[in-house]
Formats: structure tokens, sequence, C-alpha cells
């Protein structure tokens, strides 16, 4: 009999994972979850079958996509009741397309009754539908067994605010109370001042477009206070202010925009609060670099007036007014030292000059990335002094370097050139080269000859649309041999006309494993600038990194010296490969993937992943010989995801 009854429980709950699956929805028998949306009466009636069948689940987090009845709510709370589900998580239930003229506060009873079964433990109602507010509440009864309960996504009605406080003071056994959006204030207003009727309650949870709040209670009264997305309007909140007042707060995101009471409202807050732990600065918020300063002085003359501090950590992720794409300021136990690690991208767009010179003078020495890539204005030589001095007089940080040449002048070189030298974590430095550039002889013996052991990513490029390679440029460039750490190598509008063969037997070293036989030394340099004592690199032929990226784009080299180029190409740790505007054809095509070697690395794959060229087809025969080429590509690189190609 026995075995009877597990062949029957296996097939209920193999039918029900069926169901799930063919709905797109997720199954864990061996946890009793089911996640899955539904988009019809009759499918949700086909699966409320197979749930009260199985009865393995006990967490149902079920979206019901389509405009409800009264009915289908009472088939589905019938069904959970059954099935013995305790956590319920609802979603959909949309609203008719058209307003109906006469409000049915009948709709969503069946809800309601299903809160209050006796069995059910937590209640999630995501839905946008007014009617659950202006549901009849009048024939719920006490929830016992509720211990979470949550609304998210209601919009504000008239009736709403009485609707959802009475549900609450009908689940006086909360421990969890979550609402989002919709009459979000209207009940934290009734939850502070009843407080002590929620003795069970642990945790309050109120969000709203002017705060959130997260209340941590003991005995109807607050114990800890996590205050997020505070804008400028908390204080129109009645209450929140005066709670946030009483030192109970140990998180805080607060959003700042540059208004003249964003100070005082801001040291207001840390000095009644001694327990803050965390403060963090989301999205975009003005005056970041003020509020460094603020931070640090606020907390040091609080510990000198001998009130204990407990701030740990202070996060700005954007500041609209500088440079700054994330700070993180860490404090160490009681004591006024701290430790600030900042993010740089500076943009060419971005005019708060003044603003970045004191971000630089000021905090350069606290910079852990410097990304430069895309900043062409003439300040960048200034603001690579004050990172100097700044570097000079307290050390460096800096573990990733991304600069655009550009702008450099001789001295904005050399203070980089200092900068660099004291970055004993740099990891990682990028540097784009204009090959037009004035002073290109001077700049490439600068990355070349001093950072060309420590260079990770060359990107080569042009803005001038009459520029042409020359044999003079050609010996400005060294050998792979001597750029060691290279991984990413990208090449831009560069026209090569005559001097096609030096460019191209140039790339083809690029691009190549290493070959100790053709290693050369470099050019002379022809910067007439003192070196300060730092030594010209040297290549270090026991450390080689393989490129792992290449791309070519409106680079045109006669076709017969791509071939060479890819023979060359050293596939060991390849990941992406571009071809844009190259004048790629299908039979350049396939001589690239004849030149594509069947290595393995250690995962026994070849790496390559990504693979963007641009060709044309003007046949069929031409679109079959493209997929079969795709296809002989794919055998020996089985990742590859090949992109641009035509439509057939």
């Amino acid at each position: 009999m026995d075995h009877y009854h597990d062949v029957y429980v296996q097939s209920a709950i193999n039918l029900l994972n069926d169901i799930v699956r063919t709905n797109k929805g997720s199954f864990k028998p061996e946890e009793g979850k089911v996640r899955v949306q539904l988009a019809s009466s009759a499918l949700a009636t086909q699966f409320y079958q197979a749930l009260t069948k199985a009865q393995c689940v006990q967490e149902l987090a079920i979206t019901l996509a389509w405009e409800v009845t009264k009915e289908d709510l009472q088939r589905f709370a019938a069904a959970v009741t059954k099935a013995n589900v305790v956590r319920v998580e609802l979603n959909g239930c949309y609203p008719a397309k058209e307003e109906p003229d006469e409000v049915d506060s009948s709709l969503f009873q069946p809800i309601l009754q299903l809160m209050s079964n006796g069995r059910i433990q937590a209640m999630d109602i995501n839905t946008s539908n007014k009617q659950f507010l202006h549901v009849d509440v009048s024939i719920m009864k006490s929830a016992r067994k509720l211990r979470v309960l949550s609304f998210d996504g209601l919009t504000s009605v008239a009736e709403g605010r009485s609707t959802l406080i009475s549900i609450i003071e009908n689940c006086r056994a909360l421990s969890t109370l979550s609402i989002r959006e919709g009459h979000a204030n209207d009940v934290f207003q009734y939850m502070r001042r009843n407080l002590t009727s929620f003795r069970n309650l642990k945790t309050l949870t109120i969000s709203e477009v002017r705060f959130i709040v997260a209340l941590n209670l003991s005995q109807g009264k607050i114990d800890t206070i996590d205050a997020s997305r505070l804008s400028s309007t908390y204080g129109e909140v009645e209450g929140l202010q005066e709670m946030l007042m009483e030192g109970r707060l140990t998180s805080m995101s607060l959003k700042l925009d540059g208004l003249d009471t964003d100070k005082d409202r801001y040291l207001t807050i840390l000095q009644h609060n001694p327990k803050l732990r965390s403060i963090t600065i989301p999205f975009y918020s003005a005056l970041g670099l003020d509020i460094i300063g603020w931070t640090i002085s606020a907390r040091q003359d609080l510990i000198a007036r001998g009130t204990p501090m407990q701030l740990r950590s202070f996060d700005l992720w954007k500041d609209i007014d500088t440079a700054i794409n994330g700070c993180f300021l860490e404090f160490e136990g009681e004591s006024s030292s701290f430790d600030l690690s900042i993010r740089i991208v500076l943009r060419s767009l971005r005019t708060y000059v003044d603003d970045n010179a004191k971000l630089f003078q000021e905090y350069g020495w606290s910079f852990m990335s410097l990304d430069a890539g895309a900043y062409t204005n003439a300040d960048f030589n200034n603001l690579a002094q004050l990172l100097d001095r700044s570097t000079g007089k307290a050390g460096s940080k800096l573990e990733s370097v991304h600069l655009n040449l550009a702008p450099l002048s001789c001295d904005g070189l050399e203070s980089m050139d200092r900068v660099i030298a004291r970055s004993y974590r740099l990891k990682y430095f990028r540097a784009i080269l204009d090959v037009d550039d004035e002073e290109l002889s001077q700049k490439c013996e600068w990355l070349f000859g001093r950072q060309g052991t420590s260079l990770n990513a060359l990107i080569l490029q042009t803005r001038a649309s009459s520029f042409s390679w020359t044999s003079e440029i050609a010996k400005m460039f060294p050998p792979r041999s001597q750029l060691p750490a290279l991984s990413i190598f990208d090449v831009s509008y560069i026209a090569v006309d005559e001097h096609a063969k030096s460019f191209a037997e140039w790339i083809t070293d690029m691009v190549a494993a290493p070959l100790p036989q053709k290693q050369r030394e470099l050019p002379p340099p022809t910067l007439d600038l003192p070196l300060n004592g730092l030594a010209l690199s040297v290549p270090k032929p026991d450390i080689w990194t393989p490129l792992q990226k290449i791309s070519f784009q409106h680079v045109f080299i006669p076709l017969g010296y791509w071939k060479a180029i890819f023979k060359t190409m050293d596939f060991t740790a390849l990941s992406e490969v571009t071809f844009i505007d190259t004048g790629f054809t299908l039979k350049l095509f396939q001589t690239f993937v004849d030149c594509v070697p069947s290595l393995r690395n250690q995962e026994g794959v070849l790496p390559l992943e990504r693979l963007l060229f641009h060709c044309e087809c003007e046949d069929s025969a031409e679109f079959d010989l493209l997929e079969n080429l795709v296809a002989r590509l794919k055998l020996k690189a089985p990742r590859v995801q090949v992109t641009g190609l035509p439509d057939r």
C-alpha cells in the first residue's frame, strides 16, 4: 500500500513540475517552493488541481496575469487552503482596462479570508489594482497565524488609508510588516502612534518617495532605525525628523541636492546619532567634496568632546559637482584616523574645473582608480600636477589608471610619471594614443620607454581624417616583446597607404606569441626631459601576458597582409576579436577560420568567446559558405558568439 501511495505522490509532484515548467516557472520540491506566472483562468485551474494533489508546496509565489474576477480569487484561495500552503506572494491581479462605473468591494474579499484562514503565516501582496483598497474589511477575521505581511505597488485612493489600517489591525501577531508606495505615510503615522499594540512586531519597513525607514522593534518600542533614500523633503513627514533625532539611527542613505540647508541637516543627524555606523550617499548627489570633509570633521569633533562615535563607513556613489565616481571612507574604532578610497572618472563635457582641482589637491592620495580615457580638456595638466603633489606627500593608492595622452603636455607627462612610480599597487594601466598628435614622438618615448612594462591596454587612434601611417611613425613604436603586460590591443581609424607593409609587420608582431629572436631595442628617446632619477623600463623576459582582446576598426590593410597577421595571432588567451569597417570579406573570414588553431586551454576549450566582423553575402551560396565557416569555427572554439553577420 505504501508503494502505491509513494508512486501516486511522485506522479502528482511530476505533474506539478511539468505544469510549472510549461508556464516558465520554477519548482523546488526539496524546499517546497513554487514560482509561476499564469496568463489565464483556464491555466490557473489546471495549476490548482496539480497543486492540491501534490501537497508538497509550502511557499507559493504566483502572478495572476489577467483581469481577475472574484470567482478567480475564490478558486485561488480555495486551492491555497486545500494545498496547505503557508507562505504566499500574490502578484498581478490586473485591473480592468476601463475604470468600472461602480466599486466592487467584494472583489478581494477571498484574499482577506485567506489571510485569516488560520494557516497562512506570510502574505506578500503586489498589485496596482485599486479595487483592493476598496475591499470590505468587515468580513476579515483576526489573522492569528499571520506573521509576515507586505504590500507593494498600491496606488493611493481616498478609502485606501482606512482599508490598510483596518487590515493591519486584524493582524496583531505580526513580526514583520512592510508597505511600499501607496499610503505608506498613512501607515507610518498610524504605526508610530500604535506600536505598543503590536508587541510581537520585530521589523516595520515603510517606503515612499521621500524616505524609506526600517524600524527594528522589541516589545512595541524602537531599538534601532535604518533610514535610506532620505530626500531633501523628508522633514515634511510628520514625526520622522523627531524619530531620527532620538539617537537610534544605525545606518542611513541620504540624497543631497546642493541646497543651503543640506549641511545643517546632515550634521544635525550625525550629532544626534552616535550609534550611526554607516552612511551612503546614493545616485547623483551634489556637494560630494564638501560632505567628505563634513563627515571627517564632525566625527573628530564628537570624539574630541568625549562622545563615542560608532561611524565606521561612508559610501558616496556619484557626485554631480566633481569627477567622483565612487568614494568609500572607512574609520578605525573610536580613533579619529580614517582611510579614504575614491574612484575618479573624468569626462570632457564636465566643466567643474575648480571643484575637480580641489578634489585632486586635497584627496589625490586617496584615488584608487583614475579613468581619464575620455578626458581631453587642457586642464588635465594642472590636475596631473596637483595629483603629483598630493601623492608626493601622502603616497598613492592607485590600482587602475586609464589615460588619454592627447591633452598632456611635457609637464603633465612628468607629473603622471612620478604618480605612476609611486603607485606600487598599480595593477592595470590603459593608454589612448593619438597617432596624429604633434608631440607623438615625446609621448611614445614616455609611454613605451618609461611605462612599457606596466602597460596593460594600448589604444591607437587618430582624430584627423587625412592622417596616414609613415615609416617615421613606425620607428616610434616598440615590438610586442617590450610590452609584456599588454592584454588589450585596439587600433582605430588608421590609414596606411604606401606604408602598408611596415604597418602590417608591426601589427603582426603585436598580435603574435613571444618570439625572443625578434626582440629589438627601442629607438633612442627624443624627448628632452629630465628623468628625475627614474630609469627606463627594461623588458622582463620571464613575464608575459597573452593578448585577451584585439580590435581593428576603420583600419584598411591590403588583404594579402591579413593572412600573415592571422597566422601569427596568439590565441592562447584571446577571448574577443573585432573587425569593423576593415574591408573584411568572406574569403578573409575563411582564412581567419583556417588559421584558428585547435589548441585548448586548461579547461579543455579554446578561450575565444566573441568575434565581431562585418562582411557582405551576394547570393545563397555565399550565405551557405558563411554558415559553414561559423560552424567550423565553433568546432574549434565552442564558446564563440559570432556577431555582425548579414541577414540572409
